[in-house]
This record gives C-alpha cells, sequence and structure tokens, in this order.
C-alpha cells in the first residue's frame, strides 16, 4: 500500500540536528583548471549578460512546449524528429515555476516588454498542468501530446489521459511537493513583480486553486482518485522531530496564497499552520548524517525561504526562520551556489567574499547544457571525503568549481561533491539553462552584480 514517503528517517533526523556525520576539517578549496575541464565547459568569451541572452534564447527556441511548459531535458535528435513529443520529465511543473520566477526578474530588471510576454506564456503553461487534472489545484508533472508506448504501457511512472477537455493530452502524474515548490516559488515572485493584469490576475486564480486543494486535504497531496502521491506529505513535525524543507514549502504556499487573494480561509490555514509551529520548524532545514544529504531539499528550502521572509513580518514568527536560513547557510556556504548565495545575501546579508564567489561561479558557468562525460575519479587535487555520498559512491571533500562537475538539468539542486557522471553521455541531451537564468536574474534584482560589469 502506497502511503506518505519521509524525505528522512527519524534517527537520520535526529542524527542530523545532534550535528553528526559532518566533516570536521575544511581542506583547502579546488582551483579552476583547464586541464581539468572539458573543453567543452571551460569558459567563453561571453559576459554573464550575454551568457544569460544565450539561455534565454535557447529555452525559447527548444526547451518550451507550445502550450507554455519548459521541457528542461530533451534529446536534441528526437526533439528535432518528433516535435510534438516531450519526453519522460519528472519535473517539468518544477522547472516551469522557476523559469517564470526568472522572466519576472528579469522584468523587474530591465522593464523588456518580452520578459512579461514570456511570463505570461508560463503561467498559461502552469494552469494548463492544473485543468489536465481535472481537479482545481491539482498539479500534473508534465503533459504529453504524443508519448512513447513505454509511458502509456505504465513503464515510465504514472500516465493516463488528461481530463475532458484536454484528453488529447498524456498527464505524468503522482505529483510531488517538489512540484508544489517550484510552482509556488514561480508564482509568488512573479505576482509581487509583474504589473496588474491578466498574467498577475491568472496567478491570484490559481495559486488559490493550490492553496484550497491542500487546506481541503489536510496539506497531503491527492490525486484524481483521492490517494496520497509518493512525496505527498506537508506536515512540519513528525513527534518532536521538524520537518524544515515541509514546513517551509506549506508556509510560502499559504503566505503567497492568502497574500495575493485576500482570502479568509487560506488565511486561516496560513495562521494556522503559525499556531501550529511550522515557522519554529524551518529552523531546521538542513539534515545531514554520515556525510549523507539532500541537496534537492536544499533547493526547495531556499526557494520557499525567499518567499516566506518577503512576506512574513511579525518578528516573532521570522525569528526562527532567520535562524533557519542562516543555519543552512553555513552548511553550504562553501558549495559555490550562486541561487543560494543571492537568495541569502538578499534576504540577510551582503559579504564580500560570498559577492565575488557568486561572480565566479556564474563566470564559470559552462556556455552549454549539453551532457558529456565527466570523470575525475583519481584526480591527485581533489581530496576525498571519510564519507560516500548518498549513491553510496565516492565523493570529494570540498566543492567542485561548477564547471568541473557532472552536468546537471539544475546545478542549484546537485551534489556539489560528486566525482563523476554520464559516463555513455555522447552530447545530445541538453538542458534548459533556468538555473543559470535564475541565480544571474535573482542577483541583478539584489543589485548584486554591477550591471556596467560583465
Amino acid at each position: 500500500m502506497r502511503g506518505i514517503r519521509r524525505e528522512s528517517t527519524l534517527a537520520c533526523c535526529a542524527l542530523a540536528l545532534l550535528g553528526l556525520a559532518c566533516d570536521t576539517t575544511q581542506p583547502p578549496p579546488i582551483r579552476d583548471s583547464p586541464s581539468v575541464v572539458r573543453r567543452e565547459y571551460r569558459p567563453g568569451k561571453l559576459t554573464l549578460a550575454e551568457k544569460a541572452d544565450l539561455f534565454e534564447r535557447e529555452l525559447w527556441e527548444r526547451h518550451v512546449a507550445p502550450e507554455g511548459v519548459v521541457l528542461y531535458s530533451i534529446r536534441l535528435r528526437e526533439r528535432s524528429e518528433r516535435p510534438r513529443h516531450y519526453g519522460n520529465l519528472a519535473d517539468a511543473a518544477y522547472w516551469t515555476g522557476c523559469a517564470l520566477a526568472a522572466e519576472a526578474l528579469r522584468w523587474s530588471v530591465t522593464g523588456d516588454r518580452d520578459a512579461l510576454d514570456c511570463a505570461a506564456r508560463l503561467v498559461d503553461g502552469l494552469a494548463l498542468l492544473q485543468r489536465v487534472t481535472g481537479v482545481p489545484g491539482l498539479l500534473a508533472r508534465t503533459i504529453d501530446p504524443e508519448p512513447d508506448e513505454a509511458a502509456i504501457r505504465g513503464d515510465q511512472g504514472v500516465w493516463s489521459r488528461a481530463a475532458p477537455p484536454y484528453d488529447r493530452y498524456w498527464v505524468k502524474g503522482d505529483v510531488s511537493k517538489d512540484q508544489y515548490c517550484g510552482v509556488a516559488f514561480g508564482y509568488a515572485t512573479a505576482y509581487d513583480l509583474l504589473p496588474a493584469g491578466d498574467t498577475r490576475d491568472a496567478i491570484r486564480r490559481d495559486l488559490g486553486e493550490i492553496a484550497h486543494f491542500l487546506d481541503r486535504n489536510d496539506l497531503v497531496i491527492r490525486d484524481a482518485h483521492g490517494k496520497a502521491t509518493t512525496y505527498a506529505g506537508l506536515e512540519a513535525w513528525i513527534g518532536p522531530v521538524p520537518l524544515g524543507p515541509n514546513a517551509l514549502i506549506a508556509l510560502a504556499i499559504f503566505s503567497s496564497a492568502a497574500h495575493a487573494t485576500g482570502d479568509a480561509a487560506i488565511e486561516s490555514r496560513h495562521l494556522r499552520l503559525v499556531r501550529e509551529r511550522y515557522p519554529e520548524a524551518c529552523a531546521h532545514a538542513k539534515f545531514e548524517a554520515f556525510g549523507k544529504t539532500n541537496h534537492s531539499n536544499d533547493m526547495m528550502s531556499f526557494l520557499s525561504y525567499y518567499t516566506v521572509l518577503r512576506l512574513e513580518t511579525e518578528p516573532e514568527v521570522r525569528a526562527p526562520i532567520e535562524r533557519g536560513i542562516d543555519g543552512i547557510w553555513e552548511a553550504v556556504s562553501g558549495e559555490h551556489n550562486a541561487l543560494f548565495a543571492s537568495i541569502h545575501c538578499a534576504l540577510r546579508r551582503e559579504e564580500p567574499d560570498t559577492l565575488a564567489d557568486i561572480r565566479e561561479t556564474l563566470r564559470l558557468f559552462p556556455e552549454t547544457k549539453r551532457v558529456l562525460p565527466v570523470d575525475n575519479r583519481g584526480r591527485a587535487d581533489v581530496p576525498l571525503s571519510a564519507w560516500t555520498n548518498r549513491k553510496g559512491k565516492p565523493k570529494s571533500a570540498v566543492a567542485l568549481p561548477i564547471n568541473q562537475r557532472p552536468m546537471s538539468s539544475m546545478y542549484w539542486k546537485s551534489d556539489p561533491y560528486e566525482l563523476d557522471g554520464d559516463l555513455d553521455a555522447e552530447g545530445d541531451q541538453e538542458y534548459a539553462g533556468v538555473d543559470y537564468l535564475l541565480a544571474y536574474w535573482m542577483a541583478r534584482r539584489h543589485g548584486l552584480l554591477e550591471e556596467s560589469r560583465p
């Protein structure tokens, strides 16, 4: 019987809270060196702004379906031969939400009308990902007009025909809290930055539907048949053990939906979360045990911190949340994560070393997101951790520079200590550059990158 999985066990959480399982010493950082970086991933001649233009152009040329859904991973040959096949994507809703936030941030910096038009298309895509399920507020992971037979047979996850009148599509279900996190982040950011009009009205409507859906189901994501999905629960506590990422996602959804809609029922649930000590759980967003941690949880936490700390104004509510973001930042500050660094600087404090690391990480960010083999095993200059990673494989003791890591669909949620990946890749798979765009425009929005500099 399928239940609600926890992202960590009680024992793991308890160990993390006791401060066990972290490396106690930090070797010197690994330097950027052309001799150990794939030629394709070495820094080119583009300025940071020109790199943003490149990824923006590629996003809309190849990675956004006509419906406005981000196809974050494509096979270039297959995409050209089968343009109406979108692929077996697990996180399209998530990355569409992140792309929406990036476009809203771009609009806030540049005032470019194109950013408004792009944001409107992405909001249309997110609206469709709700409508196809037939349940207001229930998201689909992705859609596909022409899926593979393997998807139709059920060999690629939970696929089904969309609800009428959208039944020309197939829908990937078993949606997770990750998708709700990314979508809520995109909606909340765009609602606050975009001008009044149809796009903002659509965000208000659809964000409200998500909040009402979760409220009706007592913060459990249930499919169209009423069954809890695999990663469904947004409970903040298991007994005395806090689940910080869950608490942050729930608070982000209900605080932003209450802010956008003014709906009394949504605000009532939001206040109930505060009474149920969700803010206190937000003080504990980072779980690590014996060197193993979940970087995807880190990203969900940072995205949600960005929303929650902009909207929660009561000092007693903010205090544990602020402790939480400072604590998780202390844990990840050496990982060359330009998005996390930008969010922490925007919400808390700017530090010269952090600003320099944001710029350097964006400079080193590869100018292509084509997937090619990367293998750092056996390098004398890469110290190994005493622990293995979540896959049971050896890992570096310090974060690798971003252009020395295996390619990722979203660098900011990937493991910066991973030594190798994609060893059989031939360069036909390409990821969208949403990660670069989000970090770049986040930094620009908050004045962390000087416009006059590259």
